[in-house]
């Protein structure tokens, strides 16, 4: 199924590869650390076991580099497991170097910060709580096993530690997670600001194009009408074809009306039009054009004496969708209608290929289009009229549908009849 929304998993890429960049500055200075202890300060700890820990975080590191390199998305649970295993690594260390009393378990609030400003409140706080039971737990076993032989300022000491480290972690989890939440939702609304100033950009230049081309068209089609008359008033050309010729470029000249009209109206959006009419519409212009494939169509009885909010581009929106399914279907395109509570819901089905994933994201956009020899803006101009109506169009795929067939849903909010 593809809607019109955004993606963000190149985003989620980026973070694990700066995740990747924090725990290899982090193992650096961890392995610095240990020369110190071992060289300088010769103090005695468990070397060997330490520097075996950082030749298997080395190798960690290096599988989880392969694996930036391949296409798959990255996911937010696969980013909270590297971060939960940059924890379980620190922990291990800190373990067989100090425990509770090493400063360096406070490394343990840069993660917290990490998830609380990549992820949602959720997963934040899960990370937040796993953290402080790990703390609390390497407290615990820290003063269990020197209690005797601690000063009584030593113990207040770590109490303080952990309190401290409790405190920062809520902290920051809190703060933290609002402000990213804030600027993600800021983020999100100059996306679509920016989208829809495009979008507008765009539907400018085609009505540019469109006004410039009606005006190219006019004195063509009014010297045909004017020839083809005489030339069937000369009894040059047979009444049967000199009346279809001149059908269609009476066609052609209502068309051009039309969007006169459109360009013109100010308020095109404030129409009210009966379900029923605007199929029979649709009906009518298929009928008259004749295409290789005829649409079927299913309504539903209560459909028809429902009422929508209409422009004058609604139908053209609605015949753009159907035109695409029938120049991708191979013998079948199918129109349904149906209502769902307040919500008009016209499914367009045919048994075409479907879109090609490498297509997907362009789904919506200027230039998409499903046959070679389309131009690519049918579909970007009907979800941006639905768009204008509240509506929306959602895609499935024939492995994607119940039917086993390409499927375009588009849903219209109801309006109730006066």
């Amino acid at each position: 199924m593809l809607e019109l929304t955004e993606h963000t998993s190149n985003n989620r890429q980026r973070i694990l590869s700066r995740i990747l960049v924090l725990r290899v500055i982090a193992l650096l200075v961890a392995l610095a650390v240990l020369l110190g202890f071992q060289f300088y300060l010769q103090r005695e700890l468990n070397y060997s076991l330490l520097y075996s820990i950082a030749v298997m975080v080395l190798i960690y590191t290096v599988f989880t580099l392969l694996r930036l390199r391949r296409s798959k998305p990255v996911t937010d649970i696969e980013l909270f497991v590297h971060l939960l295993m940059d924890g379980i690594i620190l922990l291990v260390l800190v373990f067989y170097s100090g425990r509770a009393s090493n400063p360096f378990i406070y490394y343990l609030l840069v993660l917290v910060a990490i998830s609380a400003a990549i992820f949602n409140g959720r997963l934040a706080w899960s990370f937040a709580a796993l953290s402080v039971f790990a703390y609390t737990a390497l407290l615990y076993v820290d003063i269990g096993a020197h209690l005797h032989h601690m000063f009584t300022d030593f113990q207040l000491h770590l109490v303080g530690m952990w309190v401290n480290f409790v405190g920062s972690t809520m902290l920051i989890s809190y703060f933290v997670s609002t402000l990213a939440t804030a600027l993600r939702d800021r983020e999100v609304r100059l996306a679509k600001a920016r989208e829809a100033t495009l979008k507008n950009e765009q539907l400018i230049g085609i009505g540019a194009l469109a006004a410039s081309t009606m005006h190219a068209l006019g004195t063509p089609l009014s010297t045909m009408a004017v020839t083809l008359s005489e030339l069937k008033h000369d009894q040059v050309l047979d009444s049967e074809n000199a009346d279809l010729l001149l059908s269609q470029i009476e066609r052609c000249k209502q068309t051009m009306g039309k969007l006169a009209l459109i360009a013109e109206s100010k308020k095109p959006d404030a129409q009210i039009a009966f379900v029923g009419d605007l199929i029979e519409e649709l009906e009518e212009h298929y009928h008259l054009l004749c295409p290789r494939i005829m649409p079927c169509y299913d309504i539903e009885g209560s459909a028809r004496d429902k009422a929508v909010n209409e422009s004058v581009l609604l139908l053209y929106a609605l015949i753009n969708l159907v035109d695409n399914s029938i120049r991708a279907a191979k013998a079948e395109v199918l129109v349904k209608v149906a209502v769902q509570e307040d919500v008009l819901i016209i499914t367009i089905v045919d048994d075409g290929p479907g879109v090609p994933a490498e297509m997907l994201e362009d789904f919506g956009k200027p230039n998409f289009s499903r046959q070679n020899g389309g131009l690519g803006i049918g579909v970007f101009l009907a979800n941006t009229t639905l768009e204008k109506l509240d509506g929306s169009i959602v895609l499935f795929n024939p492995q994607e549908s119940r039917s086993g067939k390409t499927t375009v849903v588009v849903e219209l909010p109801l309006v109730k009849n006066e």
